[in-house]
Parts: structure tokens; C-alpha cells; sequence
């Protein structure tokens, strides 16, 4: 519990996206070998469904994404299932970190294989970032350590939604940044409750 707790600090802590691709080092390598689920130390590998099993079957040092549709939908700690429409990236060491840092619930990716190797990347098109801003929002609404007694705070998140929404369908950017600082505080305000309301 203590771990997860940490991960979601590290995740409410960090900035929309930090380095916006990493390498991979491997695409669905098999369970044998000299670390579980073929991750080694500081390595980022790639689970997909043809891997031929249901989970990724690594140990818990280290970090996953499941990815769905090009959206990571869960970052969590070991072992997660591969899911049919997506892949799962794991990391460890190093790798763990990039994913902790960058890959937060919501933020588009791309598996990108090139001549020169396979990466995972973010989409940094402006369109995905408002996507990844509207369910980290509804995300954090969601959270039942949302302040919903707060009208400031309420209203802030309903301002934050409608002009996201408005971005995407305009194609009109200007207002990011400003929606951007508004739902990071949403998820520090939640982070902050959930804190308070942990027994001391």
C-alpha cells in the first residue's frame, strides 16, 4: 500500500509529460529466462496480446502502463494483464521512473518501430493533450477526495471541462496552458484530501 501511495504522489506530482519518448528493449519476450517476464534491470519492455499469455508476469520491481486504443488508461505496479484492443509497458529502474513521470492516466502514446529501433512516444499534438487533460479531470471530479463542498473549487473544474471541451472542438490552443495549471491543482487538491484523511 505504501508503494501505490508513493507511485500516486510521483503521479500527481509530475508534469503533463516529461521526456516525450523512450526506447524499447524488447517486445514480447517470453517468461523463461534470468528476470521475470524477460524485464531486466533498467529496461523498458512491451507486453501485446501476441505474447501468447494473459499477464506480463514480472516481479514487483518495477512500474506498468496498460494501454488501450493509444491512451494509457493505468499505471500500476507488476504483473497486469495484457489487454486484447492495447499492450502494457514495464519498466524498471530508470525506466520505471520514465513511466512514472511521463506516462499518466490519459496521455496518448504511440508504439513507434522505426529502422533505427522501437520507441514508445507520446502524442504531443495538441488535440491529444486536451484529450489526456479531460480524463485526468473527470478522473480527479471522480475521486472521492474531490473537495465538492468547495464552490470555488467546483467551479473551477466546471470552467476548466467546458473550455477543454471547446478546444477540441474548435482546434483552438491558446487556453491550454491555463487549463493544464487548473487541472494539476484539481489533482493536488485530491492528493492533499486523500493525505489528510489517512490515519496518523
Amino acid at each position: 500500500m505504501r508503494y501505490l501511495l508513493a507511485l500516486l504522489a510521483l503521479i500527481i506530482a509530475a508534469p503533463l509529460y516529461a521526456t516525450p519518448s523512450h526506447p524499447v528493449d524488447g517486445i514480447d519476450l517470453p517468461l523463461e529466462g534470468e528476470f521475470p517476464g524477460g524485464r531486466g534491470a533498467d529496461q523498458l519492455i512491451v507486453y501485446t496480446p501476441d505474447a501468447g499469455r494473459e499477464r506480463t508476469g514480472t516481479n514487483r520491481y518495477g512500474v506498468e502502463a496498460t494501454v488501450i486504443r493509444d491512451v494509457v488508461v493505468r499505471v500500476a505496479d507488476n504483473n497486469n494483464p495484457i489487454p486484447d484492443d492495447g499492450y502494457v509497458i514495464s519498466g524498471h529502474g530508470e525506466a520505471a521512473t520514465w513511466i512514472v513521470e511521463t506516462l499518466l492516466p490519459g496521455t496518448p502514446v504511440i508504439l513507434d518501430r522505426t529502422e533505427e529501433g522501437d520507441f514508445i512516444r507520446v502524442d504531443d499534438d495538441p488535440a491529444g493533450i486536451v484529450q489526456a487533460l479531460i480524463v485526468r479531470l473527470e478522473r480527479a471530479e471522480a475521486s472521492p477526495y474531490f473537495p465538492v463542498d468547495e464552490e470555488e473549487v467546483r467551479e473551477a473544474a466546471t470552467s476548466a471541462r467546458a473550455s477543454l471541451r471547446s478546444m477540441a472542438e474548435a482546434h483552438d490552443f491558446r487556453r491550454l496552458e491555463e487549463a493544464r495549471e487548473t487541472v494539476e491543482s484539481m489533482e493536488q487538491r485530491v492528493w492533499e484530501n486523500r493525505l489528510a484523511a489517512m490515519p496518523s
